[in-house]
């Protein structure tokens, strides 16, 4: 029987598992997929206990090798570069870059990956997270009668949807972005390669709120609303005319990046 590989995202909206069996071709065969809804039409929250519930008597956790990745969690992305070294030596050098960020024990939640960019130096992306938080998620789901092996960074595992499907020929790029209720990941893919990752702790629910600021008033309706329109067209018209000045040449542009 072919091995089972089951993979699980939990979001703040929703809750989504696949199963995934690989194929006598080096493809991957989808054998199972659901989506569960984590909140009430109310807005409330439910239990996670009771979504992974549902999930699990869809898919079956199981019945295969079970990784997870979720959304509530804060993760931290750095890229390193290095001179190339022994394995056993370059473990040992990105740990001691890396442990400014442990905890107050020196307990490290981290894991890295090799960048594949040409050039003398190697760079390696680097995922670290608060090992306490991951302690309290994998107990969590430990009483939910979910047991994980490890807990995936979502960002990096977007890279994976390309295996069975390339977005990109020759030397072209693709950034693949995954938008969710309270984050954002984002890849960088070109080759077949992963390039690049990262969380961002903003989602469609801020979206939403900075649009519905932004939303107009709405027109009352009747002769009052007429009139409203009317002088709004006229204003229009007035200001059609108008061209925007021209662009200073000493404009400065500023990039936000959220790379410590």
């Amino acid at each position: 029987m072919a091995p089972r590989f089951i993979g699980l995202d939990i979001g703040h909206a929703s809750a989504r598992a696949i199963a995934l069996s690989p194929t006598a071709g080096g493809g991957w065969q989808v054998l199972s997929h659901a989506t569960v809804q984590r909140r009430l039409p109310d807005g409330e929250q439910r239990p996670l206990p009771v979504v992974l519930s549902e999930l699990d008597s869809l898919v079956g956790f199981s019945r295969g090798t079970l990784c997870v990745a979720d959304a509530e969690h804060n993760i931290l992305v750095r890229f390193v570069a290095t001179l190339p070294m022994p394995p056993e030596r370059l473990t040992k050098l990105l740990r001691l870059e890396l442990l400014q960020h442990a905890d107050t024990t020196g307990e490290l939640a981290a894991d890295h990956m090799a960048i594949p960019l040409a050039g003398d130096e190697l760079i390696h992306g680097c995922a670290l997270a608060q090992p306490a938080q991951i302690h309290a998620f994998i107990a969590e789901l430990s009483q939910a009668g979910v047991t994980a092996r490890r807990v995936h960074v979502g960002a990096a595992a977007l890279y994976n949807a390309t295996l069975a499907a390339p977005v990109t020929q020759g030397d072209e790029l693709a950034l693949l972005v995954d938008i969710g209720s309270q984050a954002t990941r984002v890849a960088l893919v070109g080759e077949g390669r992963l390039l690049g990752f990262r969380q961002l702790s903003i989602g469609s629910d801020l979206f939403a709120a900075a649009a519905a600021k932004q939303r107009p008033p709405q027109v009352p309706s009747g002769v009052a609303g007429a009139e409203t329109e009317a002088d709004l067209g006229a204003s229009q018209f007035k200001t059609a005319d108008k061209r925007p000045p021209p662009a200073r040449e000493d404009t400065e542009y500023v990039v936000l990046d959220e790379t410590p």
